[in-house]
């Protein structure tokens, strides 16, 4: 039969051990929660950048489009420009044209 001086002293290194185990499953906790949000600060890094990098492309291909289409309007003036350019070369011809005729008949 155990003495109370035994079932103090076996209380006492239960409560000690049970001690230790709470702290080492605080230290545990605590490591995982240092992981999980060292993990979500690289995950959220990670989106960032890609985020970043999606932006970038976008703003790329929108330029690149809006450089085409400058292009292309460029290319339509120039065409109407000439088209013009003869319009008026032949208004200018039939001007000159119907005043020599007007001419020969006075």
């Amino acid at each position: 039969m155990l003495t109370s001086a035994a079932v103090d002293t076996e209380l006492s290194n239960r409560e000690t051990e049970l001690k230790a185990q709470s702290e080492a499953v605080e230290r545990a906790r605590q490591s995982i929660d240092e992981q999980v949000l060292e993990k979500l600060t690289a995950g959220r890094a990670v989106i960032a950048a890609d985020e970043a990098r999606k932006a970038k492309a976008a703003a790329a291909a929108d330029l690149q489009s809006k450089a085409k289409e400058v292009t292309d309007l460029q290319e339509l003036l120039a065409q109407r420009d000439a088209k013009l350019g003869e319009a008026q070369k032949e208004q200018a011809a039939v001007v000159r044209k119907q005043r020599e005729l007007d001419l020969r008949q006075t």
